[in-house]
């Protein structure tokens, strides 16, 4: 755990370290938002640098409320929040990498920007389906709670339930983390994040599906056992 908490502060502060750089290297003014194409269509204050560590810090902030509220209100509160410790890793290394690209970004353009869009969105892309995978390897660990896992008004009903759901959750997302990886790589653009977004919402939807089904499915079996 120490390890894990050392890694999320370094992953929170590193962004602000490199923030300063930037700030000492960047012009008065610099591009501050892009169009698809890559295109610079605002200019703004260097200091609008600032905005990523902010964000990666509230992140964190958000993230660490959630755990704290996950081991005071849960029976398996300590377990569970093992889950929340490696999504704020995951996530906070996503969001540093992507600070990193804009800071360089606002920067210097002299640097082929349609090789480094395509860079941009294939690694983070490969990112976000690659943290899929831990994700769903630690979902059918996950005890019945009222914060993380896959919660639908099915799932949470009974003990049976919940540990069925969570076990095809966690193959969904281990799933659709590859599929989200293959993606990136076949399509390096925009199109591999719209392929994140349609692969999460079939996998909210058939996660939701199982879950209804897995409910009748312990009621039928408790019936018959005459419970």
């Amino acid at each position: 755990m120490k390890r894990s908490r050392l890694i999320i502060d370094l992953l929170t502060l590193f962004p602000f370290a490199a923030a300063m750089i930037a700030l000492a290297l960047a012009p008065d003014e610099i591009p501050a938002h892009w169009d698809f194409s890559g295109a610079a269509d605002r200019i703004g204050s260097k200091w609008e640098i600032l905005l990523w560590p902010g964000i990666i810090l509230l992140l964190r902030l958000l993230l660490g409320w959630t755990e704290k509220l996950v081991r005071a209100k849960d029976r398996e509160g300590e377990k569970n929040a093992r889950y929340i410790t490696t999504s704020t890793i995951a996530a906070l290394a996503l969001m540093d990498f992507l600070s990193l690209y804009f800071m360089r970004f606002s920067i210097s353009r002299d640097f082929d920007i349609d090789d480094y869009n395509s860079a941009v969105w294939q690694i983070s892309m490969s990112l976000a389906g690659l943290s899929m995978i831990p994700y769903g390897n630690m979902l059918p660990k996950l005890r019945l709670n009222s914060t993380v896992g896959l919660r639908t008004r099915y799932s949470v009903k009974n003990e049976e339930t919940w540990a069925l759901c969570q076990r095809f959750g966690g193959k969904s997302m281990i799933a659709g983390g590859v599929v989200i990886i293959i993606c990136a790589q076949l399509m390096p653009d925009i199109r591999s994040f719209i392929a994140l977004l349609a692969v999460t919402a079939i996998m909210c939807i058939v996660d939701c599906r199982y879950a209804k089904w897995a409910y009748y499915k312990t009621l039928g079996s408790r019936e018959e056992d005459g419970q």
